[in-house]
């Protein structure tokens, strides 16, 4: 998570397990293709998280003027960064893990009885940010 870390400060970022938000909040979510199934990583802020780590990521300040689009693309940018490093923790010689592009939502997608969600928070230079897991309980066909 070297660029993540490096391009977020993640470094000294403690993950705390939450509840899934219910919320209006600018997400990204991204595909993780697995032999056997597949799952969706999310990353998810309110409006001024998202415009916090957008600044951040794009090296601007707080009193940048950043367009929906630009932190849309910030946002998206970060669940790149997160599902990369998903893909290489699953990936093997004998594993192929396939990455899809970012879907941004401004809202919440939420789960039903056939799926598992899991979610984890950090507080980022003074902005929350949450990765949300959605995995089927049921193998794909």
């Amino acid at each position: 998570m070297v660029v993540a870390e490096t391009a977020l400060g993640l470094a000294n970022a403690v993950f705390t397990p939450v509840a899934p938000p219910k919320s209006a909040f600018v997400c990204a979510y991204i595909p993780v293709m697995i032999p056997g199934g597949g799952l969706q990583i999310g990353v998810l802020a309110d409006p001024a998280s998202s415009r916090i780590l957008a600044a951040g990521l794009l090296s601007g300040g707080p009193e940048d003027e950043l367009s929906e689009g630009d932190i849309a693309d910030a946002i998206g940018e970060i669940a790149n960064m997160v599902a990369g490093t998903a893909k290489a923790a699953r990936a093997t010689t004998s594993t192929v893990v396939t990455l899809g592009l970012p879907l941004i939502v401004h809202g919440w997608v939420g789960s039903n009885d056939r799926t598992e969600i899991e979610c984890a928070s950090a507080s980022i230079g003074g902005a929350t940010l949450t990765i949300v897991v959605l995995q089927s309980r049921q193998p794909l066909i």
